[in-house]
C-alpha cells in the first residue's frame, strides 16, 4: 500500500479554527514545565490535607483532589506525547523522564495517609451520580496503596509491592535474555518464504532461529519439517523455564499476600473490582460458555487436520494433532487467511464513519503540530455543529517515533466552570505497515472508535472520561468500528479464539488462592484449545500476560463479546439508518465511565448476555497493553 492511501484525507478538507499546542518547547522547557506541574500538584494536595475536619466540603476535598491530579496530567500530557513522537532524541528523553517522574508520583500517592484522612473526614452525605462515584473511586485508589491501613500494615504492603515489582521485572528480563535459539540447516526450514529465510542470521553454515514471539507463529505454520517444529515449540515454551518457573510462583504468592492484607478474597477480586464483570467465577463461566460454542467447529477442523496428516504421512501418521502440528495443518487447510474488500482511501473510510454516526471531521488549516506530516481535525456534530473533540492524525513512520497504532489522550474532556473542556486525542500509527492495507484500515477504524468514545462521552469529571471505561468495556467501541473495515476471515479461527479464552481463564484462575501455575496453564490448554501442552514444557514461565496485566487477559476478550452484541443490535436497526447511529451515540458512546453499564442496557434494551460469539470475520486481534495506572493517569488506548 502506498503512502497516498493515507494522506489523501489530509489534503482535501476545508479550513477551520486552529488549536495550539506546546510542540516547540525545548527539552529544558519541557523538563521545567514538568517540575512546575509536579510542584503545583504537591502544593494542592498538601492544601487539601491541611483543611480542618469541620471545614471540609465536596469542593475543597474530593473535587480539589480531582482537579490537582487531572491538572498535573493535563500539564504533562504534551511532554508524554512527545516522548513517543518527536524526531528529537533530546525531546523524547525529556518526555520520558517526565513520565518516569509522574509514574513515581502516582506510585507514592496511594500510600499517603493524610489524603485518606481527608476523604474520611468528609462525610459525603447526600452525594449522588458522578459526585458520589468520584469519592468512591478516590477512596479505592488510596485503599490500593494501603493509605487507610495502620502504619505497620501500610509498611508491610509497601514492602510486598516493592518485592513484587522486582520479581515482575526479573520475569520479563528473563524472557529477553539470554536468547534461546536453535542452529538449523536451510533444508530443515523448508517452507519459509525466501525473504524471511534471507533475513535470519547465519553465524556459520547453519541458520540461527531465536525463540521469539514475533516469528514463532510464522515458523509453526510454515516450516514443513515436523521435527524442526517440534524442537522450536519445545524451546519456545521452555525459553525461560530454568528461572521463571520459580519466579512466577513467587509473583503469584506475593499478589496473594497483598490481596489478603487488603481484605480481598483473591487477587482476581482486586483486579476485577472496577470492571463490569467483577466476579472471577462469573468471568470464568462466560469463558467456558464461549469455549462450548467454539468447540464443535474446532473439533471438525481437528478431524480435517488428522485426515490431512494421514494423507501426508501415510502409515507413519497417528491420530493425534500435537502442539507443534496444529498451526501447520491449519495453514495447509486454508484456515489462516484474512481477506476483505479493496481498501478505500482514508477519506472514504472517515466519510463512512461520519455518515453512520452523524459526525463531521474538518481539517484545521496551519495548526501547530509536532511534525509536518501531522494534521489536526475538528470533530463536530453534523446537525448542530457542536464541537465534540479535536483529533490529531499522525499516521506516517519516521525515525524516533514509537511503532504501532494507538490513541493518545491529550485532554480527556470534562465539565468546567466556563463550559465544557473539549477533548483532544492523537491517533498514532506507522502506515503502511507490514500487515497490509486491510489491517491498516481496520486500525484506523479501531483508533477512531477509541477517540469517539472520548469525544462523545458526557462526563462531569475527567476520571469518568471515555478513556477510563473498564477493561471489559473499553475495547468495545474500537472493536465495533473495526468491523466497518469489512474483513472476511480471521487467522486460525476458531483456534485463536480458543487460545485467547484459555489464556484469560488461566489468568483468572492463577490469581485465585495458592494455585500451581503450571497445572493451571496445562488444564486451560487441554480444556480450551483441545490440544494438550507438550509434556516437559513450561508455558507458564513465558506467559508475559500474567505478569504485565494480572487478571487482565479476560478484559479484551469480554469486550470482543460485547462488541459483537452491539454490532448485531446496530445491524438490526440498520447501519445506515440515521436514527440508529444517533441511538448508538446517545446511549453507549454517550455514557461516561460512571454510567457505562446503564448506557449498555439502554442501547441493548436488556442486560448484556455475553453470548453473541463473533463469526470468523468478526473475531478481532486482541491487541495492546492495559492502560497503565489509575483512571486519572490513563492516556494511551491501543
Amino acid at each position: 500500500m502506498g503512502r497516498a492511501f493515507w494522506v489523501v484525507f489530509c489534503l482535501c478538507l476545508p479550513p477551520a479554527a486552529s488549536w495550539a499546542g506546546p510542540w516547540d518547547l525545548s527539552p529544558e522547557e519541557l523538563s521545567q514545565g514538568c517540575s512546575d506541574a509536579l510542584r503545583r500538584a504537591e502544593s494542592a494536595l498538601r492544601a487539601v490535607a491541611a483543611i480542618p475536619a469541620e471545614g471540609r466540603d465536596f469542593a475543597n476535598t474530593p473535587a480539589a483532589l480531582e482537579e490537582a491530579l487531572q491538572g498535573l496530567e493535563d500539564a504533562a500530557a504534551p511532554a508524554l506525547l512527545l516522548a513517543r513522537v518527536s524526531v528529537s532524541s533530546a525531546t523524547r528523553e525529556a518526555g520520558g523522564l517526565c513520565e518516569a517522574r509522574l509514574d513515581a508520583f502516582a506510585a507514592e500517592l496511594p500510600q499517603r495517609p493524610e489524603l485518606w484522612r481527608a476523604l474520611e473526614q468528609y462525610s459525603g452525605q447526600g452525594l449522588a451520580g458522578e459526585d458520589r462515584l468520584l469519592l468512591e473511586r478516590q477512596r479505592a485508589l488510596l485503599s490500593s496503596g494501603g493509605a487507610g491501613l495502620e502504619r505497620e500494615a501500610r509498611l508491610e504492603l509497601r514492602y510486598l509491592r516493592e518485592r513484587l515489582a522486582a520479581r515482575e521485572k526479573s520475569f520479563l528480563d528473563n524472557l529477553d535474555w539470554p536468547k534461546a535459539s536453535l542452529q538449523i540447516s536451510e533444508e530443515e526450514l523448508a517452507g519459509l518464504p525466501p525473504a524471511l529465510l534471507r533475513s535470519l542470521p547465519r553465524p556459520g553454515r547453519l541458520i540461527r532461529v531465536d525463540a521469539e514471539p514475533a516469528l514463532y507463529g510464522e515458523f509453526m505454520s510454515m516450516v514443513s519439517d515436523a521435527s524442526t517444529r517440534q524442537r522450536l515449540e519445545f524451546l519456545f515454551h521452555n525459553r525461560a523455564a530454568a528461572s521463571n518457573a520459580r519466579v512466577i510462583r513467587e509473583i503469584l504468592s506475593l499478589r496473594g499476600q497483598i490481596a489478603r492484607l487488603r481484605g480481598a478474597g483473591s487477587y482476581s477480586h482486586l483486579a476485577l473490582s472496577d470492571r463490569l464483570i467483577k466476579d472471577p467465577d462469573r468471568a470464568r463461566g462466560i469463558l467456558r460458555d464461549l469455549a462450548s460454542r467454539l468447540r464443535p467447529l474446532a473439533r471438525q477442523q481437528l478431524s480435517a487436520m488428522r485426515e490431512l496428516k494421514r494423507r501426508e504421512l501415510g502409515k507413519k501418521a497417528d491420530r493425534k494433532i500435537r502442539a507443534w502440528e496444529r498451526d501447520y495443518y491449519a495453514a495447509r487447510l486454508g484456515l489462516g487467511g484474512v481477506t476483505g474488500p479493496e481498501p478505500s482511501s482514508l477519506e472514504e473510510a472517515a466519510s463512512k464513519a461520519e455518515r453512520l454516526l452523524g459526525v463531521s471531521l474538518t481539517r484545521v488549516q496551519k495548526p501547530e503540530v509536532w511534525h509536518s506530516s501531522v494534521s489536526l481535525h475538528e470533530v463536530r456534530d453534523s446537525r448542530s455543529q457542536e464541537l465534540l473533540g479535536r483529533l490529531y492524525l499522525d499516521l506516517s513512520p519516521r525515525p524516533g517515533k514509537t511503532p504501532g497504532s494507538a490513541v493518545f489522550v491529550l485532554d480527556p474532556g470534562r465539565d468546567a466552570p466556563g463550559g465544557r473542556r473539549v477533548p483532544v486525542c492523537a491517533l498514532l500509527a506507522s502506515w503502511p505497515s507490514s500487515r497490509g492495507a486491510l489491517s491498516d484500515l481496520e486500525d484506523f477504524y479501531h483508533g477512531l472508535g477509541h477517540a469517539l468514545s472520548v469525544f462523545l462521552a458526557r462526563n462531569r469529571y475527567a476520571w469518568f472520561s471515555g478513556a477510563n471505561l473498564s477493561r471489559d468495556v473499553s475495547e468495545a467501541p474500537a472493536l465495533l468500528l473495526g468491523r466497518l473495515a469489512g474483513r472476511k476471515g480471521a487467522a486460525g479461527w476458531p483456534w485463536r479464539a480458543l487460545d485467547d479464552a484459555a489464556l484469560a481463564w488461566a489468568d483468572l484462575r492463577a490469581h485465585e488462592k495458592d494455585p500451581d501455575p503450571g497445572a493451571v496453564m496445562r488444564d486451560a490448554s487441554e480444556e480450551f484449545s483441545l490440544v494438550p501442552a507438550t509434556p516437559g514444557t513450561h508455558p507458564e514461565a513465558s506467559a508475559a500476560a500474567l505478569v504485565r496485566d494480572p487478571a487482565g487477559a479476560s478484559g479484551p476478550l469480554l469486550a470482543a463479546l460485547l462488541a459483537e452484541e452491539l454490532w448485531r443490535r446496530w445491524n438490526e436497526e440498520g447501519l445506515f439508518n440515521p436514527a440508529a447511529g444517533m441511538h448508538l451515540r446517545a446511549t453507549f458512546f454517550g455514557a461516561s465511565a460512571a454510567e457505562a453499564a446503564q448506557g449498555l442496557r439502554n442501547y441493548l434494551g436488556r442486560e448484556p448476555s455475553w453470548e453473541a460469539t463473533p463469526a470468523p470475520e468478526g473475531w478481532p486481534e486482541l491487541r495492546g497493553e492495559a492502560p497503565a495506572g489509575p483512571a486519572w493517569r490513563r492516556r494511551v488506548l491501543y
